[in-house]
């Protein structure tokens, strides 16, 4: 059985196939070529779409869709339509899920999924152990999401501080204006007060 392939890290792409052909006259070979080739670009097209798909990427993904299932969306668009539209169902359902790893297997018969929440990495390194015969997106690794989660905080936390300067500041110069007035207030009442009482010597 023939498995689509395309490997997908981060955002690094690799393609590769593996197919086998055994033709018995040239005019069956370029028959053959020509159906490999429609094969071949419909398979870019779909895993165009399933790229574009909005996938947690905090999570480990694999897709793999066998030969025989291309064919079939080839034949039904009905049936491709209705595989695509479980993977957006599934790409949007990533965002709001706690899983961390999720299995997509598609074939002629259609398509199952499985979804482990935590302890999933076993699951996806024997789904996923071919690396020329699936789709698959591997999580960013927790270690640089928190990282990243933390630098955010520490910018956040930094720019809360300069805000809470920028009020302190305004807050104490309207406090020394204030008593300045006061100060020349009463220096005026004062002066006022010890000019009426030379007077009246």
């Amino acid at each position: 059985m023939e498995i689509s392939s395309l490997l997908t890290t981060g955002v690094n792409y690799q393609t590769s196939k593996t197919t086998t052909t055994e033709n018995n006259s040239k005019v069956n070979e370029s028959t053959e070529c020509s159906e490999a080739e429609k094969l071949d670009a419909f398979k870019k097209e779909i895993w165009s779409e399933i790229n574009q798909m909005p996938y947690n990427r905090q999570m480990n993904l694999s897709i793999q869709i066998t030969d025989k299932a291309f064919e079939r969306m080839i034949k039904e668009p009905a049936f491709k339509k209705e595989i695509l539209s479980v993977l957006r169902e599934d790409a949007c359902a990533s965002n709001k899920s706690m899983a961390s790893t999720t299995l997509t297997w598609i074939d002629e018969n259609g398509y199952q999924g499985y979804s482990y929440n935590g302890g999933g990495e076993e699951a996806f390194d024997t789904h996923s152990n071919n690396k020329n015969t699936f789709y698959s997106k591997k999580a960013v690794k927790k270690k640089d999401s928190t990282k990243e989660w933390e630098e955010r905080a520490l910018e956040r936390a930094y720019q809360q501080k300069m805000l809470d300067k920028e009020y302190l500041e305004g807050l104490m110069n309207k406090q020394l204006e204030s008593q300045r007035t006061q100060i020349a207030k009463l220096y005026e009442q004062n002066i006022s007060f010890l000019e009426g009482d030379s007077s009246v010597q």
